[in-house]
């Protein structure tokens, strides 16, 4: 049980006595309701919508079950027999060692250049795993020698894709501190939190339709993305100063370039949506502790031109931290 508030649900126990405030029950556990306390009333709604689940279970079940149930609600309506649990499900594939090696590589990362750099426009590609699963028509039955028509993935993936957008745009034109721009943007969290975790699962012992080499070929293609946009963006005269996944971090060399023509071509190039995540008047990549003629991933911190402080990866950001170390550090 919980107090609402703005879409939050506070921490209610039962020695606090009388309590009249509004309470909302989601579950008769309460360990089972972190769901509810990350995304909201509205998100929780859209994990429910997606799963077709009551509420109760939408918070309690894992990811897993909660795909799961999406994927048998979808076969069920084409007339497909869904497969036991534990039907044997071959989530592997004869492979040599080599052809492991080489497929099973995850995202790539492009090391940062260490220390201090000045106008650095942050870029991210939007939803790049979800748009790629459906561009390619990734899925399950579909990579592998598999059928060439639309596959159930990219199917679920598409419609909830659409729906996270048409909620995007929604926050554009409503203002803040409006109850409506708390329940949009609990929906757009959520949403990404389910896309996210579709790409994830593709390839998980859990997932009775699993497939490795769908996770495999979907990750294949975001390294070739991230190449691409590699040599796009060095190839238009930019310094690339770090890249993770689906995320960039370019400078110019001549303070009379446009950035708005690396962020087109590398749209029109890739068949991507990328977006502008921030632009620092000051961003700090930082070395490893231990040697600092050596570089980390997602360890920085920076200014933006909107004087915003961004930090990644160190003590402002750990929850097991002291706070006044934290004070000290921001």
């Amino acid at each position: 049980m919980g107090d609402y508030d703005n879409g939050k649900v506070q921490r209610y126990l039962p020695d606090r006595g009388l309590d009249l405030q509004p309470k909302i029950c989601i579950s008769s556990s309460y360990r089972k309701t972190t769901y509810f306390d990350e995304f909201g009333f509205a998100g929780l709604i859209e994990r429910a919508r997606f799963g077709f689940l009551p509420l109760d279970l939408a918070a309690k079940y894992s990811v897993n079950r909660l795909i799961d149930s999406r994927n048998c609600f979808e076969l069920i309506q084409k007339d497909f027999v869904i497969p036991s649990r534990s039907g044997g499900s071959n989530h592997e594939h004869i492979r040599t060692v080599e052809q492991i090696v080489s497929g099973d590589k995850g995202g790539m990362v492009i090391s940062p250049q260490i220390g201090l750099h000045e106008d650095v426009l942050a870029l991210d590609y939007d939803n790049e795993y979800a748009n790629l699963i459906v561009n390619h028509n990734l899925s399950y039955e579909t990579v592998g020698g598999g059928e060439a028509k639309k596959g159930l993935l990219p199917t679920v993936v598409e419609r909830f894709l659409k729906r996270r957008l048409y909620f995007k745009r929604l926050l554009k034109e409503i203002p803040k501190d409006s109850t409506e721009y708390v329940w949009y943007e609990q929906r757009v969290n959520s949403l990404k939190n389910i896309l996210v975790c579709l790409y994830g699962s593709t390839g998980s012992l859990w997932n009775r339709y699993g497939n490795v080499l769908a996770f495999e070929e979907i990750n294949r293609l975001s390294r070739e993305v991230l190449i691409k946009t590699k040599d796009i963006v060095q190839g238009l005269g930019y310094d690339l100063v770090y890249a993770d996944t689906d995320s960039v971090f370019i400078k110019r060399k001549s303070s009379t370039r446009d950035y708005n023509e690396v962020i087109d071509t590398l749209s029109k190039e890739t068949g991507l949506s990328i977006s502008v995540d921030y632009h620092y008047k000051f961003l700090v990549l930082l070395p490893l502790e231990a040697d600092e003629k050596i570089e980390v991933l997602k360890h920085y911190f920076g200014i933006t031109f909107d004087n915003e402080l961004v930090v990644r990866g160190i003590e402002i950001r750990r929850h097991d931290v002291p706070a006044f170390i934290k004070r000290f550090q921001t």
